[in-house]
């Protein structure tokens, strides 16, 4: 039973850590599509974690390869990493890649 307790924990914090890492890039599509100059943001607390983006401009007019590192720091110190490429097209932003790396 106390097996079960702890895997189930183990995964609460998974998938707390991958809603994390996903909001950082839903912040940094939002900010963006006013501002395409944007970089990112070091370590900030969000919730009961801690996430970091970084905005980095392709070769591609409007892309952006955006990286958001998230760890759910009171429960497990690992952290987990999307890694998305977006693109501007008007006033919207569309995802091109996406890739999950981490845990």
């Amino acid at each position: 039973m106390l097996r079960r307790s702890v895997e189930s924990a183990q995964y609460v914090s998974i998938k707390y850590t991958e809603r994390l890492a996903e909001a950082g890039i839903e912040k940094a599509a939002v900010t963006l599509r006013g501002d395409a100059a944007y970089s990112g943001e070091a370590w900030f607390k969000l919730g009961k974690g801690e996430v970091s983006i970084d905005v980095t401009a392709l070769a591609a007019p409007d892309c952006f390869k955006v990286t958001s590192t998230a760890r759910y720091s009171d429960v497990d110190p690992r952290s987990l990493r999307i890694i998305a490429e977006l693109a501007r097209v008007g006033d919207a932003i569309r995802v091109v890649r996406w890739t999950e790396a981490g845990k």
